[in-house]
C-alpha cells in the first residue's frame, strides 16, 4: 500500500492521468455503442459470456447489478474509473521497465502506452467499459512488486486466471508487457556492456539464476500459471453448468494455419503502412521511424562483428520485437473467428512505448531531442484521434436517433398501427453518404447496421413496447415485400402487413 500511494502521487502518473483526461474526456458524455443499445432494454444482466469463458464478467456484472452500478447507467462513474486505470497502468508498465520517474522519457512512454487511439474503443463500448477496466486494473497491481517470492508468484497466477475469466485482452497486455520489457533489458545491457567493454559484472546480470527471479520472468510465470489455472477453472464451470460455448473460443483447424497467417499479415500491412482510419498518415511515418530508430540503434550498440555475446543478444532483441509486432493482432490469430478491431489491439500502445525506450537507450544526446520532438507529436496525434473518435460517436447516434425518429413517424402514421405492435427490419445499414472517418470494424457504425441494434434503438427512441418478429412466415414474407421494393427512404420502405409493421433498410 505505501507503494501505491506514492505511485499516485507520482509526477509520470500524475502527467499521464491529466494526458488521459484530455484524450478521453469526452466518453464522460453519454453516447451508445451497438451493444449498448441492446444492453439498455434487457431487464437483468445476461449469462451469455459464459459462454466466452467470462465467469468472471458474470460475477462482476451481477455484483454491479444488485449494487445497482451497471456501467449501461454509471458512465461517469466508470469513464473516471477507465481513465485512472489507463494511466495507472501506463505508469506501472515503465515503471516495470525500471525507467524511473525523471525526465521526458516516462512520462512519453505512458502517454502512448495509455492513448493509443486503439485504447478508445474500449471506451466507445460503454456497457463493457467496467469489467474491461477492472480486469486491466486487477493486472496492473501484477507490475507493483520488484521482487518475487514463491507465494507472491502463486498469489499472481490467481489473481491473473481471475483477471482472464473476466475480459481476455489482459493476456494480450502482459505478454506485451513482458516482451518489450526483455526487449528494454537487452537494449540496456548492449549500451552498458558495448560501452564498458562487457565486463564480468555486466555479464553476470544475464544468469540464469538472476533472470529466473527477475521481476518480468516473475510477471511471465503468473501469465503461464494462471491462464494454465484459467483453463482448468473454465472447464469445470462449462461441465458444471452446461454451458454451450461461443464460436468465438473454438480453435482454428490446423489446415487453415497458411491461409491465417496470410490475414494476419494483411491486418499488420493494414495498420502499418496503408492509410487507416484511426492513425493518420504522418503519425504512422514517425511510429516506422521509431522502429527503425530502436533496429539500427541496436545494431550500433551491439557491434556484432565485434563480440559474439553482442551478436546473441541482437538477435534475441529483434526476435521479440518481431515477435511482439505479430503479438499486437492478439490471440484470435489462433481462434477460428479472425476479428482484429482496434480493441483487440489496444496493447499495441504498449508496443511502441517499449520501441521509443529502445529507440531513447541506443541513440546519443542529439538523436534523443529528436526522438522527443517526435514523441510529442506522436501523444499529440494520439490525443486528437481520441478526440476524434468519441466525437464522431456521438454525432453517429445523433443522426441515428434522427433517422429512428423519421422511421417511427412513418410508423405512426400508418393507420392500425399499435405502440406494442411487431416489427421486421429487413436489411442493414452500417453508416451514411457522408461517412465518419473513424468508423473501424464495429466502432462508430450506425445501429441500423447490426441485427440486435436495430429494434433496440426504435425502442430506445421511441418508448413503444416494439417486439421483434419471430414467426418464420412473417420474416419470410417481410423479406419477400423488401426485395420487391426500394429501401429507406422511400415511401413504400415502411408498411403495415397483416398487423407486422415492416421495415426495409439497404438490400
Amino acid at each position: 500500500m505505501p507503494k501505491l500511494r506514492a505511485l499516485l502521487r507520482d509526477r509520470v502518473f500524475l502527467t499521464t492521468l491529466l494526458v488521459t483526461v484530455v484524450a478521453k474526456g469526452l466518453a464522460f458524455l453519454p453516447a451508445y455503442s451497438i451493444d449498448d443499445y441492446f444492453i439498455f432494454n434487457l431487464e437483468s444482466p445476461s449469462l451469455g459470456m459464459l459462454g466466452q469463458g467470462r465467469f468472471g464478467q458474470a460475477i462482476v456484472t451481477q455484483l454491479f447489478y444488485r449494487l445497482q452500478l451497471e456501467p449501461t447507467y454509471a458512465t461517469v462513474f466508470f469513464t473516471a474509473f477507465a481513465i485512472f486505470t489507463s494511466a495507472l497502468l501506463g505508469t506501472l508498465t515503465v515503471r516495470h521497465w525500471n525507467l524511473g520517474h525523471r525526465g521526458w522519457l516516462p512520462v512519453a512512454a505512458a502517454g502512448i502506452a495509455a492513448n493509443h487511439p486503439y485504447t478508445t474503443e474500449l471506451f466507445t463500448f460503454r456497457t463493457a467499459l467496467g469489467s474491461s477496466m477492472i480486469a486491466l486494473a486487477l493486472f496492473s497491481l501484477l507490475l507493483i512488486p520488484r521482487r518475487w517470492s514463491a507465494r507472491q508468484l502463486l498469489a499472481g497466477a490467481a489473481l491473473f486466471a481471475f483477471t482472464l475469466s473476466i475480459y481476455q485482452v489482459v493476456l494480450h497486455y502482459c505478454l506485451m508487457v513482458v516482451a518489450m520489457g526483455a526487449a528494454v533489458s537487452l537494449a540496456r545491457y548492449l549500451r552498458i556492456g558495448a560501452a564498458a567493454g562487457w565486463p564480468e559484472r555486466v555479464t553476470s546480470l544475464l544468469a540464469p539464476r538472476r533472470l529466473l527471479w527477475h521481476r518480468n520472468t516473475s510477471l511471465l510465470l503468473c501469465a503461464l500459471l494462471g491462464t494454465a489455472g484459467y483453463a482448468v477453472l473454465d472447464a469445470v464451470v462449462h461441465k458444471a453448468l452446461a454451458v454451450v460455448r461461443s464460436a468465438r473460443t473454438d480453435l482454428l483447424p490446423l489446415r487453415e494455419i497458411p491461409a491465417r497467417a496470410g490475414m494476419v499479415w494483411d491486418v499488420l500491412e493494414y495498420r502499418l503502412l496503408e492509410p487507416g482510419p484511426l492513425v493518420t498518415p504522418f503519425t504512422q511515418k514517425l511510429l516506422l521511424l521509431l522502429l527503425l530508430t530502436a533496429l539500427a540503434g541496436l545494431l550500433w550498440r551491439a557491434r556484432p562483428w565485434l563480440r559474439v555475446r553482442a551478436a546473441a543478444l541482437l538477435l534475441l532483441a529483434y526476435v521479440l520485437i518481431a515477435a511482439a509486432l505479430v503479438w499486437s493482432v492478439g490471440i484470435i490469430m489462433v481462434l477460428a473467428e479472425f476479428w482484429p478491431v482496434p480493441r483487440v489491439m489496444s496493447h499495441v500502445g504498449i508496443f511502441w512505448a517499449g520501441l521509443l525506450v529502445i529507440s531513447w537507450q541506443c541513440s546519443p544526446s542529439l538523436a534523443r531531442k529528436l526522438l522527443a520532438l517526435a514523441a510529442a507529436l506522436i501523444l499529440l496525434s494520439f490525443i486528437g484521434a481520441d478526440n476524434q473518435i468519441l466525437r464522431e460517436q456521438l454525432r453517429l447516434n445523433a443522426r441515428d436517433t434522427l433517422k429512428a425518429n423519421r422511421i417511427l413517424a412513418r410508423l405512426e402514421g400508418l393507420p392500425g398501427f399499435p405502440g406494442a405492435g411487431v416489427v421486421a427490419i429487413y436489411g442493414k445499414a452500417w453508416g451514411y453518404p457522408l461517412r465518419y472517418a473513424t468508423m473501424d470494424h464495429d466502432m462508430n457504425i450506425s445501429a441500423f447496421g447490426a441485427d440486435w441494434s436495430k429494434l433496440a434503438i426504435l425502442r430506445e427512441v421511441s418508448g413503444y413496447g416494439l417486439q421483434p418478429a419471430t414467426d418464420p412466415g412473417q420474416i419470410a414474407a417481410a423479406e419477400a415485400y423488401c426485395r420487391s421494393v426500394q429501401p429507406w427512404p422511400s415511401t413504400e420502405s415502411v408498411v403495415l402487413r397483416e398487423g407486422v409493421a415492416i421495415v426495409c433498410l439497404d438490400h
